[in-house]
């Protein structure tokens, strides 16, 4: 099995000379922007993104959180499986120096009310429509939450609620952002420092 001390002569970048995971991201993706960092598959056929694409949609979510509001310090709460999206919303919130808290996709709206008010969650980035009607059944009880945001949309298009985004829409919202403020996301990565606190995990209560 390969520890790092076997693969680290073969990182080409000094990896201590980055404070935050996501500087390590834009570091990775300007040095191999077209080398394969994610694999997915999409009924059945495998899918390939770039460093690149996964900076480019990392990005353009971020920008897109910062211009619903979320700010520094706050946290951000991720229920699905682990999709592209999933990993995308995790850095996202730590390009702004955002806390991210991780739900399973099986948690019950009971649990999921105790971990969004727990960790003080201010939106929630949710799979589908399963995840969504859990959120919508406890919203009253969850009055933290600001935003909740969808990546798969099938059988969202009835849904008709203010707080209620969908991913695309966000990552929409970020290109009008990046394009009235062109350094805000470098400003935003240059600010993180080591002691930020990038994930809060629960554990099973044993």
């Amino acid at each position: 099995m390969l520890i790092w001390e076997d693969i680290k002569e073969r990182v080409m970048f000094d990896i201590n000379q980055y404070e935050t995971l996501p500087q390590v991201l834009v570091a990775r993706a300007a040095e191999a922007p077209d080398e394969l960092s994610q694999r997915y598959k999409d009924r059945g056929i495998w899918k390939r993104l770039t460093w690149k694409d996964v900076f480019d949609n990392v990005r353009r979510l971020a920008l897109g959180l910062s211009a619903l509001g979320f700010q520094r310090g706050e946290t951000l709460a991720i229920v699905g499986e682990n999709t592209p999206e999933n990993f995308w919303a995790e850095y996202a919130a730590m390009c702004l120096g955002g806390k991210v808290v991780s739900l399973y996709p099986d948690v019950t709206p009971e649990e999921m009310t105790y971990l969004l008010d727990d960790s003080d969650s201010v939106i929630v980035v949710a799979e589908d429509q399963e995840q969504v009607d859990k959120i919508l059944e406890i919203k009253e009880n969850i009055p933290k939450v600001r935003q909740v945001i969808y990546w798969d949309d099938k059988g969202m298009w009835s849904y008709n609620y203010d707080f209620l985004y969908q991913f695309k829409s966000i990552q929409e919202m970020g290109d009008e952002l990046a394009g009235n403020s062109p350094t805000l996301f470098s400003d935003e990565i240059a600010k993180g420092r080591l002691d930020d606190i990038a994930v809060l995990t629960y554990t099973s209560g044993r």
